[in-house]
Order: structure tokens, then C-alpha cells, then sequence
């Protein structure tokens, strides 16, 4: 018997790629709304940059061009 799992709607992903490299992505509502540009070597250096690309977003000012 297989175990279902549910994900949350919104949430941050850290994945490794074919390359065997990591990469971070935003799901919401099932969609990739972002993803990262870079691919990491290790794990911990995706999820190092993700924490600070999260923790930048806090003090981010949206403004209209």
C-alpha cells in the first residue's frame, strides 16, 4: 500500500537537478512561481542562500515603475 502525501499550497522546494547540482523554487497553488538562476554543489550552500534570499524579502519595498 502506498502512503499519500500532502503538500502544502505554498511552500519552498530545494531540489537536485540532472546535473546532480541543488536548486531552490517557489510553488504556489502548484505552479513554480520562482526559481533560482544558480545551481549549488552542495545542499547546505542552496539552502544557506535560499535562507538569505528569504530573510532579504522582510525588508524588501515594493514600489511602481
Amino acid at each position: 500500500m502506498t502512503k499519500t502525501v500532502t503538500l502544502p499550497a505554498n511552500r519552498l522546494e530545494i531540489y537536485q537537478g540532472d546535473d546532480r547540482k541543488y536548486r531552490w523554487r517557489l510553488i504556489s497553488k502548484a505552479e513554480t512561481r520562482a526559481h533560482s538562476t544558480q545551481s549549488y554543489v552542495s545542499k547546505q550552500g542552496c539552502l544557506i542562500a535560499l535562507k538569505r534570499a528569504k530573510s532579504l524579502m522582510q525588508d524588501v519595498e515594493f514600489i511602481e515603475v
